[in-house]
């Protein structure tokens, strides 16, 4: 069954599927207590006993799905993105256990490291695309260089790279 989460009021967590004893429906998760939405009064109800949800019971539920971090703002906690310090000459790959304003935990080379957000860049990981159009900007940039003052000559070296000639050192 698919679910349009479109649909689902403000705080919905999770779906419960029709089940023997419940019935369908939406339900929020905060901490450890289970509300459920009361349909016709468009309310959220059941923070108490009534609404106990057990551990058999919530694995029925389908969780509202993650949206990826689109890397704006700071990574939610799981993110698996890249990371630098501002003094660092490069991304590494993370995944943040803990983020707030003022600090971070980040799991890299197996090992969790603390830091400063301020001081910290994030992007997410790039594709394989991404990685290809930044190696062809650099070692376009690189070539025009070798040829500096020869007028209009970037449409040339982008058409030779993507043609397949390398910028190769000299072997003497």
């Amino acid at each position: 069954m698919s679910i349009d989460w479109n649909t689902a009021p403000e705080g919905a967590t999770h779906w419960e599927p029709r089940g023997i004893v419940f019935g369908e429906g939406w339900m929020k998760k905060a901490g450890n207590e289970w509300s459920y939405w009361l349909e016709g009064s468009e309310v959220w109800a059941g923070v108490w006993a009534d609404c106990f949800v057990s551990a058999e019971r919530e694995a029925t539920f389908e969780a509202r799905p993650k949206e990826a971090w689109d890397g704006q703002g700071l990574p939610p906690v799981g993110t698996v993105c890249e990371y630098r310090h501002m003094i660092w000459p490069e991304y590494r790959p993370c995944e943040i256990r803990y983020i707030s304003e003022e600090s971070l935990v980040a799991y890299d080379d197996a090992q969790e490291q603390f830091y400063r957000t301020c001081d910290m860049l994030f992007r997410p990981i790039r594709t394989p695309e991404q990685i290809a159009a930044e190696e062809r900007e650099k070692a376009v940039g690189d070539m025009a260089m070798s040829i500096q003052g020869v007028p209009y000559q970037y449409p040339t070296l982008y058409a030779l790279y993507d043609a397949g000639y390398r910028r190769q050192e000299s072997s003497t």
